[in-house]
């Protein structure tokens, strides 16, 4: 059937695009976030208007909605499941007066805060797993811009800034640092894997990966101080000398593992002894892989306090070469929650848009691990779970959200799911 004119026309009914919003208030709810931030955001400078606590619920919740600036908050506001959720939702320029209001110390108060959040949500959806890989890597955050404090060429002539991350083998957060574009990737590492292995309950095994930027005696001794293991790849210079001053004495041994696009790679082990070394043991064990190239060899090593008698040179290449991993929630972070670009020209104010960012993104790979076994994107996990069309009913001081029936069984299984985890992970804490 042709239709030779589209006419639109005005109805009096509300309908939103968020019709699986209550999936995230329910975990904000569950995971009590308000608790955890309540005594670090900053003094109110008016007693009218929205509470700092909806402030950084608004800002949280602009993120799981997809928003991708300061500005999505004024058109958020208009619909009507978000603003409910929110009480109220706020401006964009009122957004950004807030995250310039953090001071310093409120910063490393929230720092700490996520990686308290992310360690509850991992008990959650995973309180028997015992085994705690940590994965530390940065990645620069290009610009276009010329005002933004901060903004300087890397080693790769990117310009923009540049930020420290951690994640678990699950993906969760456990920090962000964003800094100067021009800041070398392993400063800070030592502080930040210390902050977070201070807080992971000492019944789990640790164990930490990084490639060569963070093989160093700063990270080293701050595993061995936690506890933790560690797998660190190395830099052609340091273990150079190494396979030299070994070069009589280091057996070569084939392996059916793919290394360098070769299958005909061998292993090795050999002794590195580094002053400054703490700890009770003051040697580390270096495994190294080669593969023929021309008429030499190619060269890769691995740093690791795991020792020969707990695990064997292919386990410790496995465990290493996790840390890729870590590379896809940092483009999960980049494209899902828009951590390619920062609104503010302050720095300190973009670290408090970023930290927050990260508690939204680590809401909704808890709510990924509803959809799969595996876990998901946020572009599928919006889809499913958050935009659905709905109409809003309201009555008697009472929302209603009314979804396709079809729709709506997907979002129950996993609304009844999160909330059967979280009695569970309350009950066992109590």
């Amino acid at each position: 059937m042709n239709f030779k004119n589209i006419l639109i026309e005005s109805i009096n009914k509300d309908f939103s695009s968020f019709g699986g919003i209550k999936i995230y208030n329910l975990l904000y709810n569950s995971l009590k976030i308000r608790n955890h931030t309540k005594e670090l955001l900053p003094a109110k400078k008016l007693n009218y208007g929205i509470s700092q606590d909806d402030k950084l619920k608004s800002l949280l919740f602009k993120f799981i909605c997809g928003g991708d600036c300061l500005d999505d908050l004024d058109w958020l506001r208009f619909d009507t499941a978000f603003k409910t959720v929110t009480n109220g939702a706020m401006a964009s320029t009122t957004a950004g007066e807030f995250i310039r209001s953090f001071s310093n110390r409120s910063i490393e108060l929230l720092q700490e805060q996520i990686t308290l959040l992310a360690l509850k949500q991992r008990q959650i959806l995973f309180p028997d797993d015992k085994e705690f890989d940590l994965a530390i890597d940065s990645t620069p955050h290009l610009q276009t811009g010329l005002k933004m404090e901060g903004l300087q060429y890397d080693y790769k002539n990117n310009w923009g800034l540049n930020s420290l991350n951690a994640y678990d083998q699950y993906g969760f957060s456990y920090s962000f640092d964003l800094r100067p574009g021009a800041t070398y990737s392993g400063n800070g590492a030592g502080a930040m894997i210390r902050n977070i292995l201070s807080k992971v309950p000492g019944s789990m095994n640790k164990k930490v990966r990084a490639d060569s930027a963070y093989c160093n005696l700063e990270v080293m001794n701050t595993c061995f101080s936690q506890g933790a293991k560690f797998a660190l790849a190395m830099k052609k210079n340091v273990y150079n000398s190494i396979l030299e001053n070994n070069k009589n004495t280091i057996k070569w041994k084939k392996t059916k593992i793919s290394f360098f696009e070769s299958d005909q790679c061998e292993l090795a082990d050999a002794i590195y002894a580094p002053e400054g070394l703490q700890g009770n043991t003051k040697a580390l064990r270096v495994v190294f892989i080669r593969a023929p190239k021309d008429e030499g060899h190619k060269y890769y090593a691995i740093c690791t306090n795991i020792f020969q008698h707990e695990w064997k040179a292919k386990q410790v290449i496995k465990f290493y070469r996790g840390r890729a991993n870590c590379e896809n929630f940092i483009k999960e972070q980049k494209y899902g929650m828009d951590f390619k670009h920062f609104p503010c020209k302050k720095l300190d104010a973009n670290r408090v848009y970023g930290l927050i960012g990260i508690i939204a993104y680590n809401m909704m790979r808890t709510t990924s691990f509803l959809i799969s076994k595996k876990g998901c994107l946020s572009k599928k996990i919006r889809k499913l779970l958050l935009e659905i069309p709905c109409q809003i009913v309201s009555h008697a001081r009472r929302l209603t959200i009314k979804i396709n029936w079809k729709r709506k069984e997907v979002f129950d299984c996993c609304y009844e799911k999160l909330r059967k985890l979280v009695a569970r992970f309350y009950e066992k804490s109590t």
